[in-house]
Parts: C-alpha cells; sequence; structure tokens
C-alpha cells in the first residue's frame, strides 16, 4: 500500500502582500491500494487523502486544514488524519490530533465519517499510543467541508496548488 505516483497536491498559503510571503503549505497523497502491493491490512478505498505534511506560521496551521478538507471534497471524498499503521500511513503528531479533536468536537461546518475500511484497522493502533488515546474517536473519521474560505483566497490570489 502506498500513496498513487501522481495523487499528490501541495497547497501553499500566501500572506497577500506584493511579496507574496509563503506563510504556510501542506502536502496530501491520495491514499491508492495496489492488489501487487503485500500490505492489504488498510483500504479505505481510492478516495481518501492523507495529510503528509504540514509547515504553517504559528495560527496558520488550522487554516491549511480547512483549505485541504475544503479541495479535497471538491476532487474526492474526504481526508483522514495522517498517522496510522505502522509505514503504511505513517505517524501523527499529538498536535495534529488536536486539530482533528477539536473538528470532531467543535466545528459544525465541518463534516465527518466514521469509514470501517479505515477506522476499523486504525483504532488499534492509536490505543496503542497514550498520547493518542484521548483522541481516538476523532482521529477515526474521515474529514471534509464545504467550500467558502478556499474562493475568498482564490480571489485574493493568496492560495496556490501544485
Amino acid at each position: 500500500m502506498g500513496p498513487a505516483g501522481n495523487d499528490s497536491i501541495q497547497i501553499e498559503l500566501y500572506d497577500g502582500r506584493e511579496s507574496l510571503n509563503r506563510i504556510g503549505n501542506m502536502f496530501l497523497v491520495l491514499l491508492d491500494w495496489d492488489e501487487e502491493e503485500e500490505d492489504q491490512s488498510i483500504d479505505c478505498g481510492n478516495d481518501v487523502w492523507v495529510v503528509a505534511s504540514v509547515k504553517a506560521q504559528q495560527g496558520f496551521g488550522p487554516l491549511l486544514y480547512d483549505i485541504a478538507l475544503e479541495y479535497i471534497y471538491n476532487e474526492r471524498r474526504g481526508v483522514i488524519m495522517s498517522g496510522g499503521h505502522g509505514e503504511t500511513t505513517g505517524d501523527v503528531t499529538v498536535e495534529a490530533a488536536r486539530v482533528w479533536h477539536f473538528y470532531f468536537k467543535n466545528r459544525n461546518d465541518v463534516h465527518k465519517d466514521k469509514d470501517p475500511r479505515c477506522s476499523d484497522v486504525l483504532s488499534p493502533w492509536i490505543l496503542k499510543n497514550p498520547q493518542l488515546k484521548p483522541y481516538h474517536e476523532a482521529l477515526m473519521h474521515v474529514y471534509y467541508k464545504d467550500k467558502d474560505i478556499i474562493l475568498e483566497l482564490e480571489e485574493e490570489g493568496k492560495i496556490e496548488y501544485k
């Protein structure tokens, strides 16, 4: 199992000044399971994206998550946390788990669906990590969001996709 070769997105966020300083970027990959791969233990289908990395100035990380949820929802079904099953889906930080937990508990504008193809495999892995255990329920969902932020940023030239 692994990310599909060409199915990745980099989202870059700019401050909107004349210099267009980059204030954050996020890299997402589409999970794609090849029948020839040995590890078939997790199969979220071919419509779930994973946050592979996020780097942002203080306070802009959650905005990047919002943008990703809006963009992916338009392109594919949704985004799942960037952690999970060994090398196959990487590792999630506590900071990222807090963002997903906040979405789960406090964001009515962010849609979430539990996908047994993903969550049933991720659940034991999450529960084994004492730092992630408090975020267990939030980390087992696929998230997406209707577009609202992204349209404004595109109009102002503050966002770029690669």
